[in-house]
């Protein structure tokens, strides 16, 4: 799905999951032959010859996505400052495979290396180039369009690895204020391709699961409410296929619940129903989806689908276990025994007892690995969660009901 600061109970069970289209997720180089010794590979990044230096990061990239070799050792001090140098290379592609590789070592979350990235200097370097673009656009960095946006993916995703590894947010730190969370919020929303788009949000969800203080900022420039109006936008607003629209969109819901668990008396601004709506929305498959599902099928659309039917499940389980209860606004979940169990009514066990025995989502909840863990998160708990008149049992037939048709 490492220490974290600042979750709830309910977020530490799915914030280290790689989210969507992976926030964290390995960037593809150079499969190595043999072992690298750091020795060698300072000399290549450090090497006055482009092609070395670009060879080192390749060498990187694939160490890192093997795990072959000790992780720690090959993250040492003086690879992490040459690396800092690299992403400010002269030559744009040294740079683009130098983003690369500082994804996949922050993609480790191991906190030791994240606490050295942070102090080597690549976070505020990578920080510094995401607000070069955002202020001058794509010839910011130097490069073609294309070449900008992948750096600025590869690195908005390398912030979100380090974020969810080490506390970069405390406030001595300094590195992510208020303009920060501004410049990533207006990546999320307005950026001009899908990776670019997709970083941004996850590392928005990140963020906002890591610390109250980023909830903060992202509620002082008005966040809940310009991620709200992309819940509804359609595929081709948001130009991209329909799956990835959702898990964007999926993202969104996932920072303005983090932001609604942190401080409670933000939901005043945007109530929990249409962003739950929202959800159900984003399950309604396609019957050649759902064939292909239940067929085992690889296709990348497939993966993609069955990522949306796992973050509405997840969504709506930390909603469960996070939002108020009384829909006041005022008191959170904090005070709920999640380990206290209500006993099911009839009706409730006779409805999961129906959904267990359904063929096409047994077949679908199989496959994303749920195993009705979620749903059964949703409908004992102690207090269930007041959706503003939702019932659990309207809760399981609209899951039903979007799945099947």
């Amino acid at each position: 799905m490492t220490p974290i600061m600042g979750k709830s109970n309910s977020q530490k069970r799915t914030s280290k999951r790689k989210r969507g289209s992976n926030p964290y997720g390995a960037t593809e180089g150079t499969v190595p032959q043999a072992e690298a010794k750091p020795g060698g590979l300072l000399a290549d990044l450090c090497s006055v010859e482009e092609s070395r230096r670009l060879e080192g990061c390749k060498m990187l990239i694939g160490l890192f996505e093997s795990g072959s070799a000790p992780l720690e050792a090959l993250a040492a001090d003086k690879i992490l400052n040459a690396m800092a140098q690299r992403l400010a290379d002269s030559s744009g592609a040294v740079r683009l495979e130098a983003a690369g590789a500082v994804h996949n070592i922050a993609a480790a979350l191991n906190p030791t290396i994240c606490e050295r990235m942070v102090s080597s200097g690549i976070f505020s370097t990578a920080l510094g180039f995401i607000r070069e673009y955002c202020e001058k656009g794509d010839g910011a960095l130097g490069v073609s369009a294309e070449v900008a946006a992948r750096i600025i993916s590869q690195l908005l995703s390398c912030l979100a690895g380090i974020v969810a590894a080490h506390e970069v947010s405390s406030p001595e730190s300094d590195l992510l204020d208020s303009a920060v969370h501004g410049y990533v919020l207006r990546l999320a929303v307005e950026a001009s391709t899908y990776p670019v788009r997709k970083s941004a949000v996850d590392l928005l969800a990140v963020l906002t699961d890591d610390t109250k203080l980023s909830c903060e900022y992202l509620v002082s420039l008005d966040g809940v409410n310009i991620l709200r109006a992309q819940l509804n936008a359609d595929s081709t607003t948001l130009s991209m296929t329909t799956t990835k629209a959702s898990l964007m969109q999926l993202g969104f819901m996932t920072t303005i619940l983090n932001i609604f668990s942190n401080i409670p008396a933000a939901q005043a601004q945007s109530q929990i129903v249409p962003i739950l709506n929202a959800a159900f929305s984003k399950i309604m498959l396609s019957g050649d989806i759902v064939n292909s599902i239940k067929q085992r099928s690889e296709e990348e659309h497939v993966d993609e689908a069955l990522e949306v039917v796992k973050g509405v499940g997840e969504f709506i389980a930390n909603a469960a276990s996070n939002l108020s209860t009384d829909g006041d606004g005022e008191n959170g979940s904090d005070g709920m025994d999640v380990e206290s169990k209500r006993v099911l009514t009839a009706e409730e066990t006779q409805a999961l007892q129906s959904l267990q025995k359904d063929e096409i989502i047994s077949a679908l909840f199989e496959s994303v690995g749920l195993h009705y863990g979620i749903l059964m998160d949703l409908i004992t708990q102690q207090k269930p969660i007041n959706f503003h008149c939702v019932s659990l049992l309207d809760v399981l037939d609209r899951i039903m009901s979007a799945i099947a048709n």
